[in-house]
């Protein structure tokens, strides 16, 4: 019926997809359980805050708030949302090249930004525009640049965008949903099983 959500759960060698009537963060806690020992790659959803877990705030849609409020009419001057964007561009590449820079030299330029995200956070801002994107990165300080705790951890979750659309917008489109309870259990084990094999380079039928 009406009202479900559909949540993924996703690293790069398994997916799980789960049906839900709450898009809460009782749902998060649920599944990945109160010890969860990786960090959770999200966007800022009231769901995905204040949980018992290492966290890294999707960049991708930091750098979408900052272009909105850069498009305001009442935005004048864009110097200091420039500045924004360009600190996650570097955020970005950072975490690209840490291999190549060595750890040493990533350390140094990961000191050097989170100088760099203090001081925007302490300039004296009135462009309504600059305060609400100051307001968003400072309510999240902690987690801004989570993705550079460990290489594992994506800069976005454009991984978990993706893993939604492909079978989950398909099925739904296509099908209108599930009706019942055992329906919707067996598509998402289905589902969340397929996508794994995928992303292992397995047939999924030959393993079934």
């Amino acid at each position: 019926g009406p009202g479900y959500w559909l949540w993924t759960f996703t690293t790069s060698t398994a997916t799980v997809y789960h049906v839900d009537r709450n898009r809460g963060r009782q749902v998060v806690l649920d599944l990945l359980g109160e010890t969860f020992s990786g960090i959770l790659v999200s966007d800022c959803l009231a769901a995905y805050e204040n949980l018992p877990y290492r966290m890294h705030k999707c960049i991708a849609h930091h750098q979408k708030a900052i272009a909105k409020a850069r498009e305001r009419p009442d935005t004048a001057d864009p110097t200091y949302l420039n500045e924004w964007k360009l600190l996650f561009t570097v955020v970005n590449a950072l975490w690209k090249h840490r291999a190549d820079l060595g750890e040493p030299e990533f350390l140094r330029q990961r000191s050097h930004l989170e100088l760099w995200l203090d001081r925007l956070l302490a300039e004296p801002r009135t462009q309504i525009g600059d305060v609400a994107i100051q307001n968003r990165i400072g309510k999240r300080r902690e987690v801004v640049l989570g993705c550079l705790d460990d290489p594992n951890a994506e800069p976005t979750n454009n991984r978990a965008e993706r893993s939604l659309r492909d079978p989950g917008v398909i099925a739904w489109k296509v099908s209108c949903g599930n009706k019942t309870q055992a329906g919707k259990t067996a598509w998402e084990r289905l589902v969340s099983l397929a996508m794994t094999c995928q992303q292992r380079g397995h047939d999924f039928v030959t393993w079934l």
